[in-house]
């Protein structure tokens, strides 16, 4: 699981863990949050990383999976605070 800020064709790692694996058998909530600079990554309840940047407020953002020959996103809600 990871989290990037890819800006210009530069890829910075904000976050990152290499111990969780994911089965296509199974289904896992996975919660990326934006308090601010402030992101909170959760899968299924438990933190998984926080990572603080400012680059990109109040712009978009963006999913995607490598090493996998297929992946489902099920019930993919992305919503705004209204915030900064």
């Amino acid at each position: 699981m990871r989290l990037e800020r890819i800006e210009q064709g530069m890829v910075r790692v904000l976050g990152e863990r290499t111990d969780i694996v994911l089965s296509s058998e199974s289904l896992v909530e996975l919660v990326v949050e934006r308090i601010g600079p402030l992101h909170i990554i959760t899968m299924d309840g438990a933190m998984l990383f926080q990572a603080n940047d400012s680059t990109f407020s109040g712009h978009g953002v963006g999913f995607f999976t490598w090493a996998m020959d297929s992946a489902l996103l099920y019930d993919l809600e992305v919503t705004h605070s209204g915030g900064p």
